[in-house]
């Protein structure tokens, strides 16, 4: 089993130190891995061209703005009995929904009607038909001298990842 390891090893040294050698079973042993890891094989394809509010309400399926939230009162709070149930975490920001329509092109919005999707600034990439529930805060890098504000998105929830 070892010997196996050493052999790869040095089969990926090789090709990395020659980029013009090629492996003939190349595809043969992608599309092997994908089965055994129950990934489809298709193609990449480019970022969609849908827009953000199209492509949220698409992935959603739920019409947000006639949603209103159960207040946390003495009586509802008596109904709710398995505590492990519920998550609390402390925020450092207010929520906004990201969503990514694939690579860099992903945008953000805070979920009120009146205002739009707006380009997130960060370069970051997304898989396509991805919604998160996030907040975007700001953090210090470095020490000393050398300490600079950077934005971080902190994930609150994954609402849809790649379509699921």
């Amino acid at each position: 089993h070892c010997s196996l390891q050493i052999k790869a090893l040095a089969k990926i040294h090789a090709f990395v130190q020659d980029t013009t050698l090629s492996e003939p079973r190349q595809a043969e042993i992608r599309k092997e891995c994908l089965r055994l890891w129950g990934i489809p094989d298709q193609a990449r394809v480019a970022p969609s061209s849908t827009d953000p509010k199209s492509k949220f309400f698409e992935l959603i399926q739920i019409d947000i703005f006639s949603y209103k939230p159960t207040l946390l009162t003495s009586k509802t709070l008596e109904k709710i009995r398995p505590v492990l149930d519920y998550r609390c975490m402390v925020s450092g920001s207010e929520q906004k929904f990201l969503i990514g329509l694939g690579k860099s092109q992903i945008y953000t919005w805070d979920g009120r009607q009146s205002d739009r999707w707006v380009k997130l600034d960060l370069k970051t990439e997304l898989p396509r038909d991805t919604l998160l529930s996030v907040e975007i805060v700001h953090e210090l890098k470095g020490e000393g001298k050398a300490q600079r504000k950077i934005s971080a998105i902190h994930i609150l929830d994954v609402l849809v990842l790649n379509g699921s």
